[in-house]
């Protein structure tokens, strides 16, 4: 992941370690917030630390402007009903709210 200066083009930095990205978004203090589809995880990097909360296939991922919260959407890959998944049948997508990043 590269961070660029969007006026200039010039790279300002780069985090490695992520795999299958499928959102990103920050908080209005700088937390970053990455959803990684097939590692199920939403990753929170804060001040270089990172933690990660369990989510199952999380696709985007947003922070609300007002309050702060995180909500990320779960199960993306399913359809409304659900999807049958390794013989078992799955939700439908849903989005989560995550508490205690």
């Amino acid at each position: 992941m590269w961070r660029v200066d969007p006026r200039t083009g010039k790279i300002l930095g780069w985090k490695s370690g992520y795999g299958s990205i499928t959102g990103l978004a920050f908080s209005d203090d700088g937390e970053m917030y990455v959803s990684q589809l097939l590692a199920g995880v939403v990753t929170k990097v804060s001040h270089g630390k990172r933690t990660n909360v369990k989510v199952p296939f999380p696709a985007g991922v947003a922070v609300d402007p007002y309050d702060g919260k995180v909500y990320v959407s779960a199960w993306s890959i399913a359809d409304r009903d659900g999807t049958v998944l390794e013989g078992r049948k799955t939700p439908g997508g849903q989005v989560w709210k995550i508490i205690g990043f």
